[in-house]
């Protein structure tokens, strides 16, 4: 397992590819982050593996965190969505790239309208039963039981 924590800023991404060329056996990558760039986000996600969230994974960590095969939101933990945020009068929001890397990742899309109304000086934390329709998560357990199963401290 691989935990990235905090904010998602440049060289963040190089930084988990190389942790996971060094660390072949690592199967999840787990995410406990505020948000952060959404071009590194959504670089992360392209290892294939799978990914998990035990605390918060917010913003831009939703990229990374959505591209996984095998998605586990613990009982707990949230996962926090809003439109994109413009931080300098000549950044351009993206919302319709952001949009297409979501669809493509199965995402349905009543739920990416509904994320992306939400203002980017606010957050939308929706529940486990929403994010399961809307196939953002794919499970609530790492083991896909009822039961809990907590590997490696997850």
């Amino acid at each position: 397992m691989l935990i990235v924590t905090g904010e998602f800023t440049k060289g963040v991404a190089e930084a988990v590819e190389q942790a996971l060329v060094a660390n072949r056996s690592v199967r999840i990558v787990v995410f406990e982050s505020p948000g952060g760039d959404v071009d590194e986000a959504m670089r992360i996600g392209q290892n294939g593996l799978e990914t998990g969230v035990a605390t918060e994974c917010s913003s831009a960590c939703t990229y990374s965190f959505i591209a996984g095969r095998e998605r586990i939101l613990l009982p707990g933990a949230q996962l926090g969505f809003h439109a994109c945020q413009k931080v300098v009068w000549y950044s351009l929001c993206e919302n319709q790239k952001y949009s297409n890397y979501l669809v493509a990742s199965g995402i349905d899309e009543s739920f990416i309208r509904r994320a992306f109304s939400v203002d980017p000086s606010d957050i939308w934390y929706p529940r486990p039963e929403e994010l399961l329709a809307a196939h953002v998560i794919t499970r609530t357990r790492p083991d896909g039981s009822g039961n809990r199963v907590v590997p490696n401290g997850l």
